[in-house]
């Protein structure tokens, strides 16, 4: 009798094993695209990482990484240093604070709803954003830019005595809308916060401590000189905004099976490398891998061929010759329109109007 107890709650915990693991979903924050040198809490980072509260991210020069924060997703552009310092992602819900050091960021923000809010703050300013598309930078003179590609965003001085109120703060300020930037620099973060304290000895002084209405009565005095009002937004130049922007579509969402794909691959071409490196396509994804990271990453734009046990393709900046299995036997770096063909020994592509010829071997 005691052994068919024994083997009946063992059946037990294990069926409560294999719901829990069912009814486990993905992470709610994960990396998902990683290019060239990217660290994590100063440990190397790769794609299909979780990203957790606290965590540091930190890409080298000519490197960048993506990573998904519930149904956002940033692109974290070269030589920049976050701070994942505050995440709640519960369903539906998500509440986001990244601290930017230093580099910039590009982001695609949900909209938010109820009491959901993603901010951006960097050492002199916080941006405030829902269901926008827009980006942060903060440099080494501590001045900060902030630019909307569509949808809005407001922006505030940071205020080191009210870190934990800038919501407060951002409820005064004026929208920044498609087209348009602000930048904040230090000399006006310094003396910002020396007339919010000011304000704040005096208020304190008064016996407002004791009324608890310090903080409002601060605000109320000092929210026209810490928010960023309209006659300090400004609209940058077309060209500004055609290049910049194509960087805020390029980050998109790579699925979690897929950053496991990659990872995987790039793990295996750092462990037995090949001489061209190798390729990976996901589904609508191409991933060209080597050197221990990705390289370049596109979308397939054509029908690849197929010769034997090798496949060519036009990728749009690229045309691929590669095994079946991956392993890279020539590229070329050649913008094309995705069309391929080839003939008498020929790989054929559509380069702006002109037809260019490869050798089906070499690719010269």
């Amino acid at each position: 009798m005691k052994i068919y107890f024994l083997k009946a709650l063992l059946l037990v915990i294990i069926s409560l094993l294999t719901v829990c693991s069912r009814e486990k979903g993905p992470a709610p924050a994960v990396i998902t695209f990683i290019m060239g040198n990217v660290s994590k809490n100063n440990a190397e980072a790769v794609a299909g990482d979780s990203i957790k509260e606290n965590d540091v991210i930190t890409t080298g020069a000519d490197s960048f990484c993506d990573i998904k924060l519930g149904e956002s997703v940033l692109r974290i552009q070269a030589g920049s240093d976050i701070n994942v310092s505050s995440m709640l992602i519960n369903g539906e819900r998500e509440r986001i604070v990244i601290l930017l050091q230093e580099g910039s960021l590009l982001c695609r923000v949900k909209k938010m709803v109820n009491a959901d809010y993603f901010f951006v703050k960097t050492p002199v300013a916080v941006a405030s954003a829902g269901g926008t598309q827009f980006s942060v930078e903060s440099d080494k003179l501590l001045t900060t830019r902030i630019k909307v590609f569509s949808g809005a965003a407001k922006a505030i001085i940071r205020i080191k005595q009210f870190d934990a109120d800038y919501g407060r703060f951002l409820e005064y300020a004026t929208a920044i809308s498609e087209g348009q930037s602000v930048i904040i620099t230090d000399a006006r973060f310094r003396d910002t916060n020396r007339l919010v304290e000011r304000v704040l000895k005096e208020e304190t002084a008064r016996g407002g401590a004791a009324r608890g209405n310090v903080i409002n009565k601060v605000i109320g005095r000092t929210k026209d000189d810490v928010v960023i009002k309209r006659n300090r937004i400004k609209t940058f130049s077309p060209g500004d905004f055609d290049v910049e922007n194509r960087g805020i579509i390029q980050v998109d969402e790579t699925p979690g099976d897929v950053a496991k794909r990659v990872a995987a691959i790039v793990r295996q071409e750092r462990e037995m490398p090949t001489p061209g490196g190798r390729l990976l396509i996901a589904g609508n994804n191409i991933f060209f891998v080597k050197d221990g990271g990705i390289k370049w990453k596109g979308g397939l734009k054509g029908y690849p061929l197929r010769k034997g046990d090798r496949l060519f393709i036009a990728a749009g900046d690229y045309v691929f010759c590669a095994l079946s299995d991956g392993p890279i036997v020539w590229e070329k770096q050649v913008v094309n329109d995705g069309s391929i063909e080839m003939k008498d020994g020929r790989v054929i592509v559509n380069s702006n109007g002109k037809f260019i010829s490869l050798d089906e071997l070499s690719g010269n």
